[in-house]
């Protein structure tokens, strides 16, 4: 039962967030209520689509192993921040395989970025690296 409401969230999360989401849009994210009838707080954002408040980045070490990134750029200390790392196929550009889900960190504060190793995966090319995305799929504030 928990593995398939993973399974859920992390195919709401991929679809909420496209998979044409680049590395260089993680600079700097805008976070927009969802509607301007009724304001959604900074906290329900977190709760109901982390992957946009979230912004996350893959990175290589010198020999090869990657690393997922995730930063906090608004002003609320997350925690129990969860990702899932995909491959995007080359033909399609859609996400073929995904990682279980991966803990991050136990807690992130504002304006810091927190790392996690992938295990197993080790690429040798940059085009590999290129078709390696991570995306937050749970995070919660800290109230």
């Amino acid at each position: 039962m928990l593995k398939t409401y993973t399974h859920l969230l992390t195919i709401i999360a991929m679809l909420l967030s496209a998979a044409a989401y680049s590395a260089d849009q993680a600079s700097e994210t805008n976070v927009q209520p969802a509607s301007t009838e009724e304001p959604v707080s900074l906290a329900d954002q977190l709760v109901r689509n982390p992957a946009a408040v979230l912004p996350t980045r893959i990175q290589v070490d010198t020999m090869g192993y990657l690393s997922a990134v995730v930063r906090n750029p608004t002003d609320v200390t997350v925690t129990n921040v969860f990702i899932v790392v995909m491959h995007i196929n080359e033909e399609t550009g859609q996400p073929d395989k995904q990682s279980n889900p991966i803990r991050v960190t136990n807690r992130l504060t504002p304006g810091y970025a927190a790392s996690v190793k992938i295990p197993g995966i080790q690429v040798y090319k940059k085009a590999d690296f290129d078709r390696y995305k991570a995306i937050v799929i749970r995070a919660e504030p800290v109230r």
